[in-house]
């Protein structure tokens, strides 16, 4: 579930930031999955290596206008 997202606008190039809560049965995989983003890009802003449910994500998405 998101319970954030936040705009940035840096030259041109949007960034939001979503804050996912991890569920029962997520993992790195399917959360990347679900965001289309890169392990190593969620990994930029967060600490995934012991990922517990109720850990709060910053899932950052990139678009370039």
């Amino acid at each position: 579930d998101i319970i954030m997202n936040n705009v940035t606008n840096t030259a041109n190039t949007y960034i939001t930031y979503n804050v996912y809560i991890v569920k029962d049965n997520d993992t790195i995989d399917t959360i990347c999955n679900t965001y289309n983003v890169s392990k190593e890009l969620i990994q930029e802003y967060n600490d995934i290596h012991d990922l517990k449910t109720g850990d709060k994500l910053l899932i950052p998405e990139i678009k370039d206008e």
